[in-house]
């Protein structure tokens, strides 16, 4: 049976005391230099502050060294995926702007570059040879320590809005949904017709040749085939959207027509049919 409580040390290092204030005082620094400072800058940073402390200043630390890989893992993942962030998200955009003149800031925080670093960092200091020595030697502990911190800046950088304004590259957000509406038209007006000219259309009371009942459903299907659609991807999705309602307003004219001229045939023929049956009355 083990027991736990000689496990379940607290550490006290100076040297993180003495880091921990050092961020602390940088930030108010910064803070006090910036006119775009908000409430929740500080709330992230003492986050990030927090989460550096919990993992080398509890048992986490004692356990990760010693005894539970797992508790190690976690360690790791506090310095390099929790605090960074939590870090870059207190900073403002003037504030990672000061921060962005330091030297070699810049090129080390772009998108490709940071990946690379992030994961060299990461992979190098699992090496059998290099994990060993951090074991035997505590002044490689704290300089693994200080670059999961560095490298988690890094891979963040590019990814919080206020830090990677100013960065070359830009990491795309996704392509943008393209509205869709959901409200059915008013009752009796085409779909698309509602509210005036339709987008990529002609106004819903055009007529003559190429408009209204003279234009055929394959027409439309036509246009639809050689229209070329813009460049951009939202208004390519409101192009297409735009060509098939067109094609479905001339499709339902062409059927109005039909109706009406069949409709037009019917009584012609009756009248017809009247005035003969007239005429050989009178002979």
């Amino acid at each position: 049976m083990i027991s736990w409580g000689p496990l379940v040390t607290w550490p006290f290092d100076p040297t993180v005391y003495a880091g921990l204030l050092v961020l602390f005082f940088g930030h108010a620094w910064l803070a006090r230099r910036s006119s775009d400072v908000q409430r929740k800058h500080t709330v992230y940073f003492l986050g990030a502050l927090a989460a550096l402390w919990i993992a080398l200043e509890t048992p986490i630390d004692t356990l990760s060294d010693h005894y539970l890989d797992s508790v190690h893992m976690l360690q790791h993942v506090l310095l390099a995926f929790i605090a960074p962030p939590l870090l870059l998200l207190g900073l403002s955009r003037e504030m990672a702007a000061w921060v962005a003149r330091l030297p070699g800031v810049r090129p080390l925080t772009e998108p490709v570059q940071a990946q690379v670093i992030a994961a060299v960092v990461m992979v190098a200091w699992h090496a059998p040879a290099l994990y060993d020595a951090t074991l035997r030697n505590e002044g490689f502990h704290v300089v693994e320590h200080v670059m999961f911190i560095a490298s988690g800046v890094a891979l963040f950088w590019p990814l919080i809005h206020a830090t990677a304004t100013d960065s070359r590259l830009q990491i795309s957000s996704g392509p943008t949904p393209v509205p869709i509406p959901l409200a059915p038209p008013p009752q009796g007006v085409p779909s698309g017709e509602a509210g005036g000219a339709t987008p990529g259309g002609d106004p819903p009371h055009c007529s003559g040749p190429g408009h209204g009942a003279d234009r055929k459903p394959r027409d439309a299907g036509r246009r639809r085939r050689h229209a070329r659609p813009p460049d951009n991807g939202v208004r390519a999705g409101q192009h297409r959207l735009a060509v098939d309602r067109a094609g479905d307003r001339a499709a339902r004219h062409h059927a109005h027509v039909v109706q009406h001229r069949q409709v037009d045939g019917h009584r012609r023929t009756r009248h017809a049919g009247e005035k003969r049956g007239e005429l050989e009355a009178g002979h």
